[in-house]
């Protein structure tokens, strides 16, 4: 009887040890996966990043220009209203 006992727990104990074997590969899998995407995060933050300063870039040079323009405006309206 003992006998029995002790393969039977001996075979749920192999079952077990190759059950967290797996537990193990997919967890390592995992982990590589994930640094894998947090690399690319930081990628994809770094870009978004450069696009932003570009946009203000361009936004700033934008409120120059019209500035500029609405200033050209002013000056060409009053030349005309002085002749």
């Amino acid at each position: 009887m003992y006998e029995n006992e002790f393969e039977a727990l001996t075979l749920k104990l192999n079952r077990a040890l190759a059950n967290i074997e797996g537990l193990v590969r997919d967890n390592d899998a995992l982990r590589l996966e994930r640094d894998s995407l947090k690399a690319k995060l930081q990628y994809a933050e770094g870009d978004l990043l450069s696009e932003r300063r570009r946009f203000a870039d361009v936004e700033h040079s934008r409120n120059h220009l019209f500035n500029e323009n609405q200033r050209l405006l002013r000056e060409l309206r009053d030349n005309e209203e002085e002749e």
